[in-house]
């Protein structure tokens, strides 16, 4: 039996998703989470993700980075102590009430192991400060599944960034 979302009143088969922006933007189970931040010299920065009962089709995630060089790392079940200081997605479509089955924390620690899915580098330096790194590969998470994305900065200043992430969730 195929799985369905429901999607502009009706039910589809994960399948048959199909469409542009517009017709994301109007899909009651799509959010959005966009997050500022601050990185010290040296240190990082991570966010957890934890995947509810249904599959989260990733089609949009980036980060900035405002004065230094920073490297982005996304691991799929890493071992994770669960942050505590939770971020709060917005359904992109503001005239819906569903709410994501999808938990982010801003502060996991003790983060070890797990797959890389990326591993992208911000470059800065000479006469670039900060930049840029994202994409719209679609990735379709596993459900109940930990992810972790870290930040680390390579410069040597504090550095101000923005990471954004947009998901569908599929499923009943």
């Amino acid at each position: 039996m195929p799985e369905f979302v429901l999607w502009q009143n009706r039910c589809m088969a994960k399948n048959d998703i199909n469409g542009d922006g517009l017709d994301l933007s109007r899909n009651e189970r799509s959010f959005h989470v966009s997050q500022y931040f601050t990185v010290a010299q040296s240190a990082t920065a991570y966010f957890q993700i934890i995947t509810g009962v249904r599959e989260a089709l990733v089609f949009h995630w980036s980060l900035v980075a405002a004065t230094q060089s920073c490297r982005f790392i996304a691991l799929e079940a890493p071992t994770v102590t669960d942050g505590t200081t939770g971020i709060t997605p917005q359904c992109i479509n503001l005239d819906t009430a569903h709410t994501t089955t999808l938990t982010l924390y801003s502060d996991p620690t003790s983060i070890s192991g797990g797959t890389s899915l990326v591993d992208a580098v911000i470059p800065s330096g000479g006469n670039k400060t900060g930049g840029g790194v994202g994409s719209n590969v679609y990735w379709t998470l596993k459900p109940e599944t930990d992810y972790v994305v870290s930040v680390a900065n390579l410069g040597n200043a504090t550095t101000a960034c923005t990471f954004e992430l947009a998901w569908i969730e599929l499923g009943p």
